[in-house]
């Protein structure tokens, strides 16, 4: 095997996954956010066009962030969320791949792999550890 062993590989670009990669990357593990569409994707498609957020914009910061767009008090829409979640990656550098699905992981001796579609193409990934956020729900592997 040729390919290098990434630290963690997280499964999901929205709030959790993008909080975790700020983390990761203070903590300077090597590691990758894997979208299965667009950052945000179920805040893109799963909203009604009328949705805003029941918490104020203070209260859905990401980690680091100052929420410069919004008035703090105010409760945003689900467009205006996912724009946070652009600039956020954009500002912070974080490493998303977009239109990615995993879509087989397997233990494999001291490491996991992961294959990932993308483009129409089956690529495999490892790593020494993962996280699915965007499962049905929260899972970290060792």
């Amino acid at each position: 095997m040729n390919e290098p062993i990434l630290d963690v590989i997280v499964v999901g670009g929205g709030y959790a996954g993008l909080s975790l990669s700020y983390y990761l990357k203070n903590y300077s593990l090597n590691h990758v956010v894997f979208e299965r569409g667009k950052v945000g994707e179920s805040w893109r498609t799963q909203r009604w066009d009328s949705f805003k957020m029941n918490t104020a914009n203070k209260l859905n910061l990401l980690p680091s962030d100052v929420g410069e767009a919004n008035d703090p008090n105010a409760f945003c829409t689900a467009s205006e969320y996912v724009a946070s979640f652009e600039g956020y990656v954009s500002k912070f550098q974080m490493p998303v791949v977009e239109n990615s699905k995993v879509v087989a992981i397997e233990k494999a001796q001291d490491f996991f792999k992961l294959a990932v579609l993308s483009n129409e193409l089956i690529k495999h990934y490892f790593c020494h550890h993962w996280c699915g956020i965007g499962c049905d729900s929260p899972t970290l592997f060792q």
